[in-house]
């Protein structure tokens, strides 16, 4: 179903066609609130929250964007308020849970808890981008729409988050770290 038609849909009354965007987007939003709020029931509960927000919201969408992002957008800012209200820090724990299965999977599972546990000392809003940027592999432009920051600026941050990130791999794992840049 094309995004106007669904929109046309949705906005019409049609309970099927919210339907087809929750199962559409579900997976994402949830994705990104387990990764910034680190919790799989607290991500389940804002993820359903989000989507109530989404259909209280959907007639003000203006198309500015494509949906996606604007879906992202809904997302990232409920996961903020949610971390400002719990006043806790994320968790990428389950963020790159892969099966043992082979030498080159538990080298790739060791590399990727490094990385999950650094982040761990980043902002909530470094880790999003993070996040955003590298493993939804969204482009700029899209990013800077969700946060609401120009492209500059968001250049300028990814670039602080990645230093910052590169500096606690360096202090908590600099042997680990030569083995990934090198090994």
């Amino acid at each position: 179903m094309e995004e106007e038609e669904l929109l046309y849909n949705i906005r019409s009354g049609s309970e099927s066609a919210f339907t087809y965007l929750v199962n559409l987007y579900r997976d994402m939003v949830y994705s990104l609130c387990v990764n910034m709020l680190g919790d799989h029931t607290i991500a389940k509960d804002v993820s359903q929250e989000i989507f109530i927000k989404i259909f209280k919201a959907i007639n003000r969408f203006e198309g500015n964007s494509s949906l996606r992002t604007w879906i992202y957008g809904i997302s990232y800012n409920k996961c903020l308020d949610e971390l400002k209200k719990r006043k806790r820090f994320t968790k990428f724990k389950e963020l790159f849970s892969y099966k043992v299965t082979s030498q080159s999977y538990q080298k790739h599972t060791f590399e990727n808890t490094i990385v999950v546990n650094a982040m761990e000392s980043l902002r909530p809003e470094d880790k999003a981008l993070l996040t955003f940027y590298y493993l939804e592999e969204m482009n700029l432009e899209e990013i800077s729409e969700i946060v609401a920051i120009s492209e500059n600026t968001l250049k300028t941050r990814l670039f602080r988050a990645r230093k910052k990130l590169r500096a606690i791999l360096e202090k908590q794992y600099p042997n680990e770290l030569k083995d990934m840049i090198y090994g």
